[in-house]
C-alpha cells in the first residue's frame, strides 16, 4: 500500500508542478464549452447554425473562448478590440496573420491562392501585392472595366424593363448578372461560346462553400479518406475540379487574354518565382471570393431596400440629385453620395454575410491577457456577434444607415467606432483584397437600378424577411434566400 502511495505521489507531484509552471509561463486555459457538447451539436444540429452556437458561447464566455473540435483547438474572438490587438499590434501580428490549412486550400487550390492559405510570408506578400494591383482599378483599367460592367448592367435593366410591373425572380437575374460581371473582371470580355455558363460558375461557388464548411473541413482534415467515402463530397470535389479546369483554360486562352488574367500573366513574366499554376489558382481564388462576397452583399442590399422603403427613397433621391438620369452612374460618383455608401456599409454590418470569416492560425504559443492561446489553434473572428452586439452598435438589429453618417450627413471617417468595429473583411495583412471591389460593384448595381426603377415587393409571391437569421449558411457564407420582386419604372 505504501509503495503504491509513494508511486502515486511521485507521478502526481511532477504533473502538478508542470501544470503550475505552464500556467505561470503560458497563462491559464481559455474558457469555453466542453468538447462533448460540440460533438453532440455536430451530430444532431445542422452545422449551418455553427455561427449561432458561437454567438451563444460568446455571450456566456466573453471576448475570447476556446473549444476542441476533433484534434483541433478552436479559438473564437468576440471583441473588436481583441481583434485589433491580435491582428494589428506589432507584438502579435506576425504570430496571428497566418491562414489555417484547409481541405479546399490543400487539395483544390494547392496552397497557391492568396485567400487559400499561402503561409510563406514572402510569397504571400508578393502575390497579394500583384493581386491588389489587378483589383484596385485605376486609370485606363477602371475605364475599361466600367464600360464592360455598365453594358452588363444595361442588359440587366433591360430585362427588368421587359417585366415592369410584374413579379419576377429578382434574386436570380441579379445573381447571374453579378457572375457575368466577375467573369468580365477575370477575362476582360463577356461570356462567349465555350465559356462556362452562369449555372456552372454558381455551382463552382456552391461546391467550394460546401467543402469549406468548418465542421466538415475539420472532419476532412482529420480523416482525409472521408471524402472518398461520402458520395456527395466526392461528387462536389470532382465537379469543382472540372469547372476550375474549364475556367483556367478559357481565361488563359492564347490571343484572348485580357482583364485580371492579363495582369497576372504580365506579373509572371516579370517575376521568375511566379508560376502558371499560381496564376491559374489566383484566378479561381478571386472568382470564388468575389462570387461569395459580392453576390451575397448585393442580393442582401436589394432585399433590405425592398423591406426598408424609407432608405430606398433616400438612395433614389441622392441618385437623382447627384447623378440625374442623363448618364449612367460611375465609380467617381461614390464620394459625393454618402447615404448610398452608408447603406452599403449598413448592409454589410447588418447581414454579416461572413459571420466567422476565413480561419486564421497562430504559429506559436502566446500568453494574452493572462490566458494561454495554444500554438496552431484555429482562430475565428466572430463578426456575427461583434456586429450585432448592443454594447458595440446601438440597436444592432435595426437597419439604420445613418449610424455611418455624421451630423452633417457626411460619411464618418475610418477611425469612427462604427467603421472601426466592422470586422467583415478581416484585419492585418490577411485582410480581404477584394473589399473595395465588392463595394464598387454594389454601388454601380444599386445606383444604376434605382436610377430607372423603384424596387417593390411582389404582388403574388411570398417575400422572405431581410433578417439574416433567416439566411442560408453555405460553407463560410450567409446567403439571402431566393426572392422575387417587382419594378416600377420612373415616368
Amino acid at each position: 500500500m505504501t509503495v503504491w502511495l509513494i508511486t502515486g505521489l511521485l507521478v502526481l507531484i511532477p504533473i502538478l508542478c508542470w501544470r503550475k509552471w505552464s500556467r505561470d509561463f503560458y497563462g491559464i486555459p481559455l474558457p469555453g464549452p466542453n468538447s462533448f457538447f460540440f460533438i453532440v451539436i455536430w451530430i444532431f444540429w445542422p452545422m449551418k447554425f455553427f455561427h449561432l452556437c458561437c454567438n451563444t458561447w460568446a455571450e456566456q464566455y466573453g471576448p475570447i473562448f476556446k473549444l476542441r473540435v476533433f484534434t483541433r483547438n478552436v479559438v473564437v474572438i468576440n471583441s473588436p478590440s481583441v481583434v485589433r490587438e491580435l491582428f494589428s499590434n506589432k507584438e502579435y501580428a506576425a504570430i496571428f496573420n497566418v491562414r489555417e490549412q484547409t481541405f479546399v486550400g490543400k487539395y483544390l487550390f494547392n496552397g497557391n491562392g492568396v485567400l487559400a492559405r499561402v503561409n510563406t510570408d514572402n510569397i504571400h506578400s508578393n502575390l497579394r501585392y500583384i493581386l491588389h494591383d489587378g483589383l484596385h482599378l485605376n486609370g485606363k483599367k477602371v475605364h475599361e472595366f466600367e464600360e464592360r460592367v455598365v453594358e452588363e448592367i444595361q442588359s440587366l435593366t433591360n430585362k427588368m424593363n421587359e417585366v415592369n410591373g410584374k413579379d419576377f425572380e429578382l434574386a436570380s437575374i441579379v445573381r447571374n448578372s453579378l457572375l457575368t460581371t466577375l467573369w468580365i473582371l477575370l477575362t476582360g470580355r463577356t461570356m462567349s461560346n465555350g465559356d462556362p455558363d452562369v449555372n456552372q460558375l454558381w455551382k463552382l461557388t456552391k461546391n467550394i462553400l460546401y467543402l469549406s464548411s468548418f465542421p466538415r473541413d475539420a472532419m476532412l482534415m482529420t480523416f482525409p479518406i472521408w471524402h472518398y467515402q461520402s458520395t456527395k463530397i466526392e461528387r462536389a470535389y470532382r465537379e469543382t475540379l472540372l469547372i476550375m479546369n474549364l475556367i483556367q483554360t478559357r481565361c488563359l486562352q492564347q490571343d484572348q487574354v485580357r482583364g485580371l488574367a492579363e495582369t497576372l500573366l504580365k506579373a509572371k513574366n516579370r517575376n521568375r518565382w511566379m508560376t502558371v499554376e499560381q496564376v491559374q489558382q489566383l484566378l479561381i481564388d478571386v472568382f470564388h471570393g468575389g462570387a461569395c462576397t459580392t453576390v451575397g452583399a448585393v442580393l442582401a442590399l436589394f432585399l433590405c431596400l425592398i423591406h426598408h422603403t424609407d432608405c430606398q427613397n433616400k438612395v433614389i433621391k441622392e441618385v437623382q440629385e447627384k447623378i440625374g438620369t442623363q448618364r449612367m452612374p460611375r465609380l467617381k460618383d461614390r464620394h459625393k453620395m454618402p447615404f448610398t455608401e452608408a447603406t452599403i456599409l449598413e448592409t454589410l454590418r447588418y447581414t454579416s454575410i461572413w459571420p466567422l470569416g476565413i480561419p486564421y492560425k497562430n504559429n506559436s504559443h502566446i500568453k494574452f491577457r493572462g490566458f494561454h492561446i495554444p500554438k496552431g489553434a484555429v482562430i475565428f473572428v466572430n463578426s456575427w456577434f461583434i456586429q450585432h452586439s448592443p454594447n458595440i452598435f446601438e440597436d444592432p438589429w435595426d437597419f439604420r444607415p445613418e449610424r455611418f453618417l455624421d451630423k452633417h450627413g457626411n460619411l464618418v471617417p475610418a477611425y469612427h467606432p462604427s467603421k472601426k468595429n466592422l470586422t467583415l473583411f478581416g484585419r492585418g495583412k490577411r485582410r480581404c483584397p477584394g473589399e473595395s471591389l465588392t463595394q464598387d460593384i454594389a454601388f454601380l448595381y444599386v445606383t444604376s437600378v434605382l436610377q430607372k426603377f423603384r424596387i417593390l415587393k411582389p404582388l403574388e409571391t411570398h417575400m422572405p424577411s431581410c433578417d439574416p437569421y433567416f439566411y442560408t449558411m453555405k460553407g463560410e457564407v450567409l446567403l439571402p434566400p431566393k426572392f422575387a420582386g417587382r419594378t416600377e419604372k420612373w415616368t
